[in-house]
């Protein structure tokens, strides 16, 4: 795939499977933010506890994806 901006050859995205603690890690030192047009928290408590019960049981789940910035944004 090419670059809009330089039109040089950039690597595509890669799948990577990351365990849920080091997600929580990066959230919490802020590493991933949520962008600002992020919809507001809908899930009930049961939705919640449904989805840990299937990390927890090594369910697949839904991929996360999100971009890859150098940048660090304002807290």
């Amino acid at each position: 795939m090419k670059s809009p901006v330089s039109g040089r050859r950039v690597p595509g995205p890669e799948p990577t499977a990351v365990p849920v603690t080091r997600l929580a890690d990066r959230v919490l030192c802020g590493d991933i933010v949520l962008p600002k047009y992020q919809r507001g928290f809908v899930w009930t408590t049961q939705q919640i506890l449904h989805l840990l019960d299937s990390v927890h049981r090594n369910y697949p789940i839904a991929a996360c994806a999100h971009p890859v910035t150098m940048r660090r944004y304002p807290r």
